[in-house]
């Protein structure tokens, strides 16, 4: 989700080069754009949000055990 993507971002600016100097919306469309074909071709999905990051780590194991 864009929304949430830029909301997060935006609590670090100016650590996210592809996004310097424009609008984070923006710039994040473009690359999901980009990007998001090609993670459809992943094998796995683990949602990280809004577990703890030991639970995120325990389903990507899991995943990987398969």
């Amino acid at each position: 989700d864009i929304d949430t993507l830029a909301e997060r971002v935006s609590r670090r600016e100016g650590t996210r080069p592809l996004l310097t100097g424009r609008d984070p919306r923006e710039a994040l469309a473009e690359l999901a754009a980009v990007r998001n074909p090609v993670y459809a071709l992943a094998p796995y999905r683990v949602r990280s949000q809004p577990l703890p990051h030991d639970a995120t780590i325990d389903s990507i194991l899991k995943a990987l055990s398969k």
